[in-house]
């Protein structure tokens, strides 16, 4: 058939570019239909988070201030099955609490519906409840105003993951759908100088724990 029926979309099918284009645009409409959905579903998902008792807040940062830590992981991202196989680097925030008390990590997960507990080593009984990535930065908001000790890195976390996060904002909005865009030099070197500084606290913090 020459046409297609009911074409209300006045396109030359036989037209290779607007076929294209009509695609693009059909994909990129989805995409954007489930972004909003993913949307409502996070903001009601932390609607609780931001919303519990100021006792187990506070409880919670006292703990995460005893036994908690931050770090950022680095790795590498590869695109697998390209004629052209470039890397880029990847930044991942973590935020853990450690415990031989496996209730209190339980508590933990249940009362902020976040995160994993994974057994720490083998040869120990110590565990350990894990989240990470914006839910992580949700947590370090939320807890962060009752914090005593881990401020700076909680801030730095925060700093980290919103950037990652609005990065992520443009590249959802990009109608070049399915390409890679890479960090450039300076977003690289900002996201390892705040990884840097983190790991700097931590292991300050570990001296002064030692000396205690």
């Amino acid at each position: 058939m020459s046409k297609r029926k009911n074409n209300k979309f006045n396109i030359n099918w036989k037209d290779e570019n607007q076929v294209k284009e009509y695609h693009r645009q059909y994909r990129l409409k989805k995409k954007m239909n489930r972004l909003i959905e993913r949307q409502k579903e996070t903001q009601l998902f932390y609607s609780r988070l931001h919303n519990l008792p100021l006792v187990d807040i506070a409880y919670i940062a006292g703990l995460f201030d005893g036994e908690g830590c931050i770090s950022v992981s680095s790795g590498i991202w590869k695109r697998h099955g390209r004629a052209n196989i470039n890397i880029r680097t990847q930044h991942s925030l973590n935020v853990t609490i450690a415990n031989q008390h496996t209730p209190t990590l339980n508590y933990i997960k249940n009362v902020t519906g976040l995160g994993n507990i994974y057994k720490d080593s083998p040869k120990r009984q110590n565990y350990k409840w894990c989240v990470s990535c914006s839910r992580a930065m949700e947590f370090l908001k939320v807890i962060k105003p009752y914090l005593k000790i881990k401020i700076p890195q909680a801030e730095l976390a925060i700093k980290l993951q919103e950037m990652i996060g609005q990065r992520n904002i443009k590249l959802d909005n990009n109608p070049r759908l399915g390409k890679v865009v890479y960090l450039t030099e300076e977003e690289l070197q900002e996201r390892d100088k705040i990884r840097t500084e983190i790991m700097r606290l931590n292991h300050s913090y570990s001296l002064d724990k030692r000396i205690l």
